[in-house]
């Protein structure tokens, strides 16, 4: 490869690079987080009080999202706390069927902080719900290394 096109290639390549590197930089200290949750928060089992679908304004757009309200035993102290936006979106049906998977009335596990009690975390046992943001952040940029560096071999050509 030659001259104009050679040079286009390799800026391909760099911002493919960058935006990989990105994409791992963002997804590392998200999984970090999510995975101290999973090691340090302790689990208990929540009664759903209530469970809702409501609709939301998020950025000038309607949402429909979940609330929940729970009830647990936090090392010997009853808490009740609200969980809004376990899942959000534009279509309803979805948010439905999310909030479906915790009627009013069954039990929930959750994690939840040892120094604030009601900041809960529910799904941390589904593995990829709960880490689907930074696996999907994770690989994409695996992804965008591997392109950049098959146009950097192709620019050498």
């Amino acid at each position: 490869m030659k001259g104009s096109g050679r040079t286009t290639v390799s800026v391909f390549a760099v911002a493919c690079l960058l935006f990989g590197f990105a994409s791992i930089a963002l997804a590392v200290p998200f999984f970090w987080k999510q995975y101290q949750v999973v090691r340090t928060w302790p689990a208990a089992s929540a009664t759903v009080l209530s469970n809702d679908v409501v609709q939301i304004t998020q950025g000038g757009q309607k949402l429909w999202a979940t609330r929940f309200e729970l009830s647990f035993d936090a090392q010997g102290k009853i808490v009740n706390t609200v969980v809004n936006g376990y899942r959000q979106g534009v279509q309803q049906e979805i948010v439905l069927q999310a909030a479906a998977r915790f009627p009013q009335g069954s039990q929930a596990l959750v994690r939840y902080d040892p120094s604030h009690p009601e900041e809960v975390r529910l799904d941390t046992d589904n593995f990829r719900r709960y880490y689907q943001l930074p696996l999907a952040l994770g690989i994409t940029g695996v992804i965008f290394v591997v392109i950049s560096l098959a146009f950097f071999y192709l620019s050498k050509l």
